[in-house]
């Protein structure tokens, strides 16, 4: 409080141990004996052709995964073969979806672009070690916070206004789901893949903090009764705090550090209100 600052934790720090797990295991996507993509591949590289498959989805899957797992996948015969043999069976025209293919292939042999995704995934496996998280709440009267993060309500709740807060934007809600995808390589091969479909260029930025965003701020549903906001950035830094609305000392806080914070606040013109006090007035 004296210093004004927040401290960002190392991800690999937080109460969840599953936070942003990183598993770069190639077999998932490529058979490594002869370089063939795998069914996983295949279905995040449909999940973009959903709106055109429509109800057939499921029926066009089926064949793409048995042309797209065999080698010189994005050759022009093989995807000649496939467009026609998803056409006489389901009705669908794939065309649109075959010469978007077509350019994957290319796009996929040039170095640079190699390179950027190479620096990507290296990002995301160190991750753990480089980003930093500080936890917030939406809410100052949650039980169990104060039994687990004030000692059993002997601490204090800082309430902050991020109103006009520099940092606001790194400032983001935990979604909480219990089918979160755990691991952090996936989710970076399938926002590549998203790009590559999109015709995105070696110009446009593939910026590694747009990465953590997506699965930084999600979170198990074990945890949803904390209704938590994160500020993202550099592990182990401290970084100037949001402005101080108030201070809301725990029910159980000693006299002692009781007369400190309030000493404090008054010096540094923060209001000081009680956590008892304050439960009364949101159950009115």
């Amino acid at each position: 409080i004296e210093n004004n600052y927040v401290f960002l934790c190392k991800v690999k720090d937080l109460d969840d141990k599953f936070e942003h797990s990183s598993i770069l295991s190639l077999e998932k996507y490529v058979n490594l004996k002869n370089f063939n993509l795998k069914p996983l591949i295949i279905e995040h590289l449909l999940d973009y052709f959903k709106g055109h498959l429509g109800k057939k989805y499921d029926e066009v899957s089926e064949i793409f995964i048995k042309y797209l797992s065999s080698p010189n996948v994005f050759s022009g015969p093989i995807l000649i073969d496939l467009a026609a043999d998803v056409q006489s069976r389901t009705g669908v025209n794939i065309a649109p979806i075959v010469n978007t293919l077509k350019n994957l292939e290319g796009i996929l042999h040039n170095k640079e672009f190699v390179q950027k995704i190479y620096e990507s995934l290296n990002f995301s496996i160190n991750s753990k070690e480089t980003i930093g998280v500080c936890s917030l709440s939406e809410r100052f009267d949650i039980e169990k916070l104060w039994n687990e993060y004030a000692d059993n309500h002997t601490g204090f709740c800082i309430e902050y206004d991020v109103s006009e807060y520099d940092e606001k934007h790194n400032i983001l809600p935990v979604v909480y789901s219990n089918n979160k995808n755990q691991d952090a390589i996936d989710c970076i091969l399938k926002d590549i893949l998203g790009g590559l479909l999109n015709k995105f260029t070696l110009n446009d930025n593939y910026s590694e903090i747009n990465y953590l965003k997506l699965f930084l701020t999600k979170n198990e549903s074990l945890w949803s009764y904390q209704e938590e906001w994160r500020l993202i950035g550099k592990a182990n830094e401290k970084i100037k705090a949001p402005k101080i609305s108030r201070i809301i000392l725990g029910r159980n806080i000693d006299k002692s550090n009781k007369k400190q914070v309030e000493d404090l606040c008054q010096q540094m013109k923060i209001k000081v209100s009680y956590e008892e006090e304050n439960l009364h007035e949101t159950n009115r």
